[in-house]
């Protein structure tokens, strides 16, 4: 269940960063019944950008995809990538 609260509770700097720590979820501060501020863990934040990033990728691969009559057998690919650089290495 969401966390909210008035934004005049930042006072209290050691609570505010135990509920994050604990809820594990965004805290919303709102001001004069409004939603103004959202907080939340650093890590929490962090998988949240890493997740949201990567998201972003698979969708732009799809759309990338989208424009091509063929793609490339991942297999094949990775064969290829080996043997590239298992040349380069001991050839």
């Amino acid at each position: 269940m969401p966390q909210i609260i008035p934004v005049t509770d930042l006072e209290d700097t050691e609570g505010i960063t135990e509920l994050c720590r604990r809820s594990r979820e965004p805290v919303f501060l709102t001001r004069d019944g409004y939603g103004a501020l959202v907080l939340m863990e650093i890590g929490h934040y962090e998988k949240l950008a890493a997740a949201s990033s990567l998201a972003g990728d698979i969708l732009d691969a799809e759309k990338e995809a989208e424009g091509k009559e063929t793609l490339a057998d991942a297999g094949e690919t990775l064969m290829g990538l080996r043997r590239k650089y298992e040349d380069g290495l001991f050839g």
